[in-house]
């Protein structure tokens, strides 16, 4: 208690071999008469919805009143199945911001923070690995232009 004084609960949503490109479709990056949203952004919109429904009975009696659960944050990390599609490695910034957009308005948290960890597959030298140079990169461009859209 001496480090967080209400209760912090992590919700973590992974899907192995799951592309950004494909599985992770959000709802502004289909055409909705056509398409189907991706499997991964369905099942984790239900896990998160879920949770965030069902811990306030999980917390202990004196919590439930007095606190509210948030989605307070988001960390992703990922990017490993879209390196080997150039096409898609080469949509991942606007494809990764399209995300964190309709993320934000599922929720309603239109400031809603998001942390991109590397994906780190190649270890620190990346200088052997292109695809994961530029998927690094990718991820990086993303977050600057997170960035200065923040700073608007």
């Amino acid at each position: 208690e001496a480090f967080a004084p209400d209760p912090v609960v992590i919700l973590k949503a992974g899907y192995d071999e799951r592309s950004l490109e494909t599985d992770w479709k959000s709802p502004s990056r289909i055409d909705t008469r056509t398409e189907p949203l991706g499997y991964a952004w369905v099942h984790t919109l239900q896990h998160v919805k879920t949770a965030l429904q069902t811990i306030p009975s999980l917390l202990p009696r004196g919590h439930r009143k007095h606190h509210r659960v948030e989605l307070a944050g988001v960390i992703w990390w990922h990017g490993y199945s879209d390196v080997f599609h150039g096409k898609w490695l080469d949509h991942y910034a606007d494809n990764l911001l399209t995300l964190f957009g309709d993320l934000r308005k599922q929720f309603q948290r239109p400031h809603l923070p998001i942390v991109v960890a590397e994906a780190g597959a190649a270890g620190t030298d990346i200088t052997r690995y292109a695809f994961e140079k530029k998927l690094r990169q990718e991820q990086k461009d993303a977050c600057q232009r997170e960035d200065e859209q923040q700073e608007e």
